[in-house]
């Protein structure tokens, strides 16, 4: 009986020690981001292309922050709800004289706040656009990995 007890510890442990070890590594591993240069076109037919590029791009760009814009006021109205139904099941405690309405309300709103979503400025399609648009047009793309940290 010792002897298997003896035996998961030690399983256990060297299990551990394992992850610990994985999670080191991962933490000086080299971290990268990538660099986009953009070589114009060379002629003036290029050049005029590249306007209606930077137009678009400029669309794209202020679309992907009206939605931003959208999701934020979104989650305004989703936090009032939030509260209101809190309020709701606080108040309906206090009626009946149960024990830590303050607590259930505070549960009740951690709880509805907990799965609201959260906004981001999503841009990357814009980018991917505008690249595309910009290699049509004559002009040159070129993407560089660089490491950025633990670099070595």
């Amino acid at each position: 009986m010792k002897l298997i007890a003896t035996g998961k510890i030690k399983m256990v442990f060297a299990a551990a020690i394992i992850l610990v070890t994985a999670a080191a590594c991962a933490l000086v591993e080299p971290q990268y981001r990538t660099q986009v240069d953009y070589s114009p076109p060379t002629t003036s037919q290029g050049q005029m292309c590249l306007n209606q590029c930077d137009a678009n791009s400029m669309q794209c760009q202020n679309n992907a922050r009206s939605d931003y814009d959208r999701c934020e006021a979104d989650l305004v109205l989703q936090d009032k709800e939030c509260v209101r139904k809190a309020q709701e099941r606080r108040n309906y405690c206090l009626r009946n004289n149960a024990p830590s309405c303050d607590v259930d309300y505070s549960n009740t709103l951690n709880l509805c706040r907990q799965f609201m979503p959260t906004c981001k400025v999503e841009t990357r399609a814009c980018n991917r656009q505008y690249d595309t648009c910009y290699e049509r047009c004559g002009g040159k793309v070129t993407r560089t990995s660089v490491c950025v940290r633990n670099c070595d």
